[in-house]
């Protein structure tokens, strides 16, 4: 029974060798990997596109890591917003995906369209009605994506945890009361260091369509007083579009006041 494998190319004698019957390695007790040539080259061999690609790896880390530390990147920008900055990476977005911007919004996303649509949405609060902006953009007629921003949608005083548990309370009686719709899971989670609820429906009607037959997933958080609302409808249960959308979003920093250092200072 062979027992004794060269620490190189794996190749197994049956007895103690001097040296690996197939590349030469030297494998005496006091041999190091690599003392003869043969090893050196079949090490090089094994390495192949694995090292190169380890390579690669670590260097679009480090210049990531350079970029956000030399302020290049504000620090709160998503991680493809950060590839998407650095040279010989931009194309690496899904296909028919674009990035976007929305100062007024305060974020950043990928959406599926190169003019998504902007417009007022009505969304219902524990306190009432209110009014918002949406982003949407869709991927043929299966599948919606959206973004929903609610300014000053977090009551003065109160915790962002304690208005997310009222939103929740408010979500589940409304998803109890749909003929239709279904909620599968709702959790706590965070994002962007802020707590958040993940949603997941089916059976659900997308904005503006009356057939519940879509899939939804929502993340909702608070932000600087905003309340964010990510989702995404899909005929098809295994769609990736709000994993994907969720991957590009990031939070815009703040913009400095009108006029920049007060003069009273």
């Amino acid at each position: 029974m062979a027992n004794y494998p060269c620490p190189v190319c794996g190749a197994s004698h049956k007895y103690p060798p001097e040296k690996c019957r197939l590349c030469g390695q030297l494998m005496t007790e006091d041999a190091v990997v690599g003392d003869f040539e043969g090893a050196r080259q079949v090490a090089q061999k094994r390495k192949g596109v694995f090292g190169i690609a380890g390579l690669i790896i670590l260097g679009v880390i480090a210049a990531a890591a350079l970029f956000v530390i030399f302020g290049v990147l504000p620090g709160r920008e998503s991680v493809t917003g950060v590839a998407s900055n650095i040279p010989g990476l931009q194309d690496r977005t899904k296909s028919g995906w674009v990035p976007m911007t929305d100062e007024d919004g305060g974020f950043q996303v990928s959406l599926p369209s190169q003019t998504p649509v902007q417009e007022e949405t009505t969304v219902v609060l524990p306190a009432g009605e209110v009014t918002g902006t949406a982003t949407r953009a869709w991927i043929g007629e299966d599948t919606l994506t959206e973004v929903v921003v609610v300014d000053d949608a977090l009551p003065a005083g109160e915790r962002e945890f304690d208005a997310l548990e009222d939103i929740r309370t408010l979500w589940e009686e409304q998803y109890k009361n749909d003929p239709t719709a279904t909620m599968e899971d709702i959790n706590e989670t965070k994002v962007f260091g802020h707590p958040a609820l993940s949603i997941k429906a089916r059976n659900v009607a997308a904005p503006g369509q009356s057939d519940g037959k879509y899939h939804e997933r929502t993340m909702v958080f608070f932000n600087d007083g905003r309340l964010y609302t990510i989702s995404a409808f899909a005929v098809d249960p295994t769609s990736d579009a709000f994993d994907y959308m969720l991957s590009t979003f990031g939070l815009l920093d703040p913009a400095p006041p009108a006029g920049g250092t007060d003069a009273t200072s």
